[in-house]
This record gives C-alpha cells, sequence and structure tokens, in this order.
C-alpha cells in the first residue's frame, strides 16, 4: 500500500488535483443518486400531494358552503310547506274552523247564528267543505267579519251572500246575512301508488 501513495505523491500536481477532482465528482454523484435525488423526489412527491389535499380541501369548503345552502333552500321548503298545510291541511277539523269563525264573527261585532256543514264535493286535489252560514249585525262588521276571513291561515272562500234587513233598532240598522263559507282540505297521494286516495 506504501507504494501505491508513494506512485501517488511522485505524480505532477496537475493530474493530482485531476484525480482529486474526479474523485469528488465521484462522490458527489454518489451521494447525488443515493440521497439527494432521492430526497428531491421525495419532496416533489409531498408538494403535488399537498397541493391535492389544498384542492381537496377547497372543494370541500365549496361542498359544505352548498350544502349549507341546500339545507337552508330545504328549510325554507319545510317552513313552506307548513304554511301550505295551515292553508289546506291535510284532516277536516271542522271544530278550529268554527272556533276561527266564531271568533271572526265576534271580533266583527256581528252573532253567529246558524254554522251548518253541508255536503262535500272532492276533486282529485282536495276537498271542498261549503258551510252554511247565518249572521245578525252591520253592514259594516259583515264587511270587517269577511275581511278577517281572508286572513285565516287556512283557505276560505265566501259565496251565495244573501243580505236582508231587519227592523231598525235605536237608530242602528241590522241586516241579517247569509253565505257558504268553503274552506279546503288536501288529499295527499296514497303511500306507494300513483292514484289519490
Amino acid at each position: 500500500m506504501a507504494g501505491g501513495i508513494d506512485k501517488l505523491l511522485t505524480l505532477p500536481t496537475t493530474s493530482k488535483i485531476a484525480m482529486v477532482a474526479t474523485l469528488m465528482f465521484g462522490l458527489a454523484g454518489f451521494w447525488y443518486l443515493t440521497f439527494y435525488a432521492e430526497t428531491v423526489e421525495s419532496i416533489r412527491s409531498q408538494k403535488l400531494k399537498s397541493a391535492q389535499l389544498a384542492q381537496s380541501y377547497e372543494d370541500e369548503k365549496l361542498q359544505e358552503k352548498k350544502l349549507k345552502e341546500l339545507e337552508s333552500v330545504i328549510e325554507g321548503l319545510r317552513n313552506e310547506r307548513n304554511r301550505m298545510r295551515s292553508a289546506l291541511p291535510e284532516s277536516l277539523n271542522l271544530d278550529d274552523f268554527l272556533q276561527n269563525v266564531e271568533n271572526a264573527a265576534l271580533a266583527a261585532g256581528l252573532k253567529l247564528v246558524e254554522f251548518i256543514p253541508e255536503e262535500q264535493s272532492q276533486s282529485e286535489l282536495y276537498v271542498r267543505i261549503p258551510v252554511s252560514l247565518k249572521l245578525v249585525g252591520r253592514y259594516s262588521e259583515l264587511i270587517s267579519f269577511f275581511d278577517s276571513l281572508r286572513t285565516l291561515d287556512r283557505i276560505v272562500n265566501v259565496e251565495n251572500i244573501k243580505l236582508s234587513a231587519m227592523e231598525r233598532t235605536e237608530a242602528r240598522q241590522l241586516i241579517e246575512a247569509s253565505c257558504i263559507a268553503t274552506t279546503f282540505m288536501y288529499r295527499p297521494m296514497a303511500k306507494g301508488k300513483g292514484s289519490r286516495r
């Protein structure tokens, strides 16, 4: 081994420098191929994953925003459905309707003399529920009563209005009004069938 070192020492300086440079380039190449290239590839792979995760996160944030908007729309539709159910309920419940009519008559100052349910008629989507009413009071009170019916949650149509004058008492002209107040009930589809019940 001492002979190899002696040979190296006798080489000219430029050869020694070339040998050291070749050895350094060889070591640098070995280090690059063994460690650096793998590290660079790992960093590049992690950056790509990071970009994909960031995009996925942004996509999920967008989906979450859309989901919240859809949930808000669904809640609005539920509220609208509930409001419509009170306007067109799925059950008859004439007692509530009578109470609402009676309260509207009392608030207007009228006396509700008759509340007689008439024969119902059915269509594909709803049931017509006519009720014959007879009321006594002043004309202005009758107008106020009809306006109160208009503001009920439930749909009410008033038709066949007949007015007749009654005796005049203490400067107050009373009238008797008879009419048909028609409310409606929704007929839902039978579950699992294409026809109505």
